[in-house]
């Protein structure tokens, strides 16, 4: 699944809707392609960190 979302902060935002609740607890990593040269993964524990 893919979302767009500027930062951590709008991520958040955009899945602090009531729907997102199983989808927050089954993530495994989160994946931030900030260009083709700098890229981001998080791991399950803290991807649900910055979810909660």
């Amino acid at each position: 699944m893919e979302f767009l979302a500027n930062n951590m902060e709008d991520l958040r935002n955009k899945m602090s809707i009531s729907d997102f609740e199983t989808l927050k607890s089954i993530i495994n990593c989160i994946i931030f392609i900030h260009s083709k040269n700098s890229i981001e993964v998080f791991d399950k524990p803290t991807a649900q960190k910055y979810l909660a």
